[in-house]
């Protein structure tokens, strides 16, 4: 098997990396959590598609940043090694989820099975990408994580770059399990 080598992020996704990494630091990053395993590709759930405009008007957010989530996220993208983390972690490709979780959703072992072979970290994370507005001073970005079959959240969030780093202004939750 070929090893597939992703080429450097542009400037751009440099940005979106930086809003991923702020918004897992702020809600993730726990004292008993060491490993964070992150989806490899992109994803966008339907119930965030569904919460997009009311967290717009919430947040009084301008059409072009709605209109960069929306066209971001049509397809899914490839994610890469550039987080800039304070803990470890790793990228889990679709695959590797459904061997913990489709073999073993009748038996019910699967989180079993991923918390042995990931101990101490926080279920699986995954991000959309974020949309910008024209200034890339302001970003709104969907994030969720699965702790467990019935622990697990989904969140719109906004963010903004202020002094030259992202902060998490404000979210929405949009899913709970």
């Amino acid at each position: 098997m070929a090893l597939t080598v992703l080429a450097a992020p542009t400037s751009e996704e440099l940005e979106e990396y930086a809003v991923w990494s702020t918004a897992i630091r702020e809600l993730y990053i726990e004292d008993k959590v060491h490993l964070l395993v992150i989806r490899d590709r992109t994803k966008l759930d339907k119930s965030a598609k569904n919460n997009l405009g009311s967290a717009a008007q919430r947040w009084n957010l301008g059409a072009e940043v709605v209109k960069d989530f929306q066209a971001k996220n049509m397809d899914s993208h490839s994610l890469g090694k550039w987080f800039r983390l304070p803990i470890t972690y790793t990228l889990i490709s679709r695959a590797d989820v459904d061997n913990f979780f489709v073999a073993h959703n009748l038996d019910g072992t699967g989180w079993d099975l991923f918390y042995a072979k990931y101990p101490k970290s926080q279920g699986i994370i995954w991000v959309s990408r974020p949309g910008f507005n024209n200034s890339m001073n302001q970003a709104i970005l969907y994030i969720a994580n699965r702790r467990h079959w019935l622990a697990g959240t989904g969140y719109l969030l906004l963010l903004t770059k202020q002094d030259g780093v992202w902060v998490v202004k404000d979210k929405l939750l949009v899913w709970i399990s």
